[in-house]
């Protein structure tokens, strides 16, 4: 567990020349001078410059171990970025919850001390002791009201002040006058929300872990199973497990079956499957209403899933073209889409291209064209086809009459050399509201070039 230290602070004072120190017993990991570290829960970070273990200086402090850190960048206090007992030195950063859910015992050997001892009630107010700390939190019961001697319980506790906490942790329950222990708990969620202890895939969470938190396996496929997707990165953090023993379980559960592993991200096998789908019929809807459209706008895509977290869109894009998708630009379609206009617009792509077709070199403005969304929507599809070339905003030729055109301007300026506009406009007996606009767009198409007032052909 090198990589997951934890020093629950029980001392901090300072020493003069040395700064802040503080001492505790080391959990689950090392730490050695200069290395950079977290204090949590304020999630404020700091340097270690000197070790002690046992009171003698280390390069290293291990596991297990009595250990003093010399914290000269932070003072002792209460307020934020402070340090103070009942703190955590770890080296994980993020923010520390003040919900989480556990499972709860109530031991009966209290009672036989103290006959007074009642059951512990739902939303009753109790103290929690973690590593070093205290902190007031209320107790929210799972099922029942109330929990009596001997018995167990899911709960959830809501604290009074961010608790720092790991799967599997153990957990002290006493009453607030701190006379009495009440129950003994162990951390099953320690980033928990209030509002999803009713939840049925929290409920199944909870009990997955509440008699498996040690074993990998069962929590990471709990994990996915409860979130549906998580990136790998993030998965079970605050937890006792290494990333190695993480991706060995990731792997295990991937060649079973169970779990889906695309790029950085795990995915339960069925809920991905679901995700899959409900995409799919996005985009052979889109294909069905629109069918002269080369597939579906990718933000549109994008909007359509923008309940899901930020990159697994992407992942979900990359795995749709692993196959039978494909992305053209902007928009995503099947591979087999072909573009085909609508049978409603047969009759008003005829009347467009017939428009074009009677003054091949001067046709009217696009504007008189394509004057209704009908016809808007079959120009552009016409363009899109390249049967019609889209010389500027306002200026459309069928690509029969461009092709023309430009080859009758290539000729033109090959045997006559530089040409003004009013020449080659002359030449084709068409408007400067054409050539204008025609030759600006055969200079960006690298056909011609402008020199001064005329035009020469690109080299």
């Amino acid at each position: 567990h090198a990589e997951k230290p934890r020093l629950s602070i029980d001392r901090a004072f300072t020493l003069r020349g040395l700064g802040t120190v503080v001492t505790g017993t080391l959990a689950g990991g090392s730490l050695r001078p200069g290395q950079s570290v977290v204090v949590q829960p304020g999630n404020h970070t700091t340097r270690i410059r000197s070790v002690q273990s046992y009171g003698h200086d280390v390069e290293i402090a291990h596991a297990g171990a009595r250990t003093a850190l010399n914290l000269p960048d932070v003072a002792l206090g209460e307020s934020a970025h402070t340090v103070k007992r009942g703190d955590v030195i770890t080296t994980l950063a993020g923010e520390a919850s003040s919900t989480m859910d556990v499972f709860l015992e109530m031991s009966r050997r209290h009672v036989r001390h103290n006959s007074k001892m009642k059951p512990i009630k739902t939303s009753s107010m109790v103290d929690v002791h973690h590593g070093t700390s205290r902190t007031p939190a209320k107790i929210v019961l799972l099922g029942c009201d109330l929990l009596e001697p001997g018995g167990q319980a899911l709960a959830q506790l809501r604290l009074s002040a961010p608790l720092f906490a790991f799967l599997g942790d153990r957990l002290v329950i006493r009453d607030r006058s701190q006379q009495h222990t009440l129950a003994g708990g162990l951390v099953l969620d320690p980033d928990a929300r209030r509002s999803s202890l009713r939840r049925e895939a929290q409920q199944a969470f909870l009990e997955a872990l509440n008699s498996e938190w040690h074993d990998a396996d069962v929590c990471v496929a709990a994990e996915i199973a409860r979130s549906e997707f998580v990136e790998t990165s993030t998965l079970l953090l605050k937890s006792k497990f290494t990333t190695a023993e993480i991706a060995q379980s990731i792997a295990r559960l991937h060649a079973q079956g169970q779990i889906m592993v695309l790029g950085h991200i795990a995915a339960d096998a069925d809920a991905w499957q679901k995700l899959r789908a409900r995409a799919v019929e996005l985009i052979d809807r889109a294909h069905a209403n629109n069918p002269d459209r080369p597939g579906l706008d990718l933000n549109t895509f994008r909007s359509a899933f923008r309940d899901l977290f930020p990159g697994i869109v992407e992942t979900l894009l990359a795995d749709l073209c692993q196959e039978h998708f494909v992305r053209k630009g902007q928009t995503i379609a099947r591979r087999t889409h072909q573009t085909a206009l609508p049978p409603h617009l047969e009759d008003v792509a005829a009347r467009i291209r017939h428009v074009l077709a009677a003054k091949p070199f001067d046709p009217p403005a696009r504007k008189l064209i394509a004057s209704d969304h009908a016809a808007q929507q079959a120009l552009q599809f016409m363009i899109n086809q390249k049967s019609v070339a889209e010389i500027s905003p306002d200026v459309v030729l069928l690509r029969d009459h461009f092709d023309l055109m430009k080859n009758a301007i290539h000729r033109f300026i090959s045997k006559n050399g530089p040409a003004s506009t009013s020449q080659i406009r002359q030449e084709l007996q068409t408007s400067r509201r054409i050539i204008i606009p025609l030759l600006e767009y055969l200079d960006r198409q690298g056909v011609t070039r402008r020199m001064g007032d005329q035009r020469i052909l690109a080299d």
